[in-house]
């Protein structure tokens, strides 16, 4: 796959920044730290146990996971609970 260096620097970088953002959240005591606690882990099975297979694949990957995060951080937003 001619995509597979970038895809494996893409789920590193996401991995990684999901985990630093978990720290964080759990030092701050924020309800968002289980999220992207959960989310480093998907992201690191991705990088060890998936790879996809066409660009779709991690268009898609990478828009849900957008999705996801904007609705775990922002949810209180959402809900006029804004700070």
């Amino acid at each position: 796959m001619s995509f597979e260096p970038l895809f494996h620097f893409l789920v590193g970088s996401a991995s990684a920044a999901f985990t630093g953002a978990a720290l964080v959240g759990y030092i701050a005591h924020q309800k968002s730290a289980v999220f992207f606690t959960t989310a480093a882990g998907a992201t690191a099975f991705l990088f060890t146990m998936h790879l996809p297979e066409t660009p779709t694949q991690i268009l898609l990957i990478c828009l849900s996971t957008a999705v996801a995060e904007l609705a775990a951080v922002h949810a209180d937003a959402y809900r006029g609970k804004a700070r």
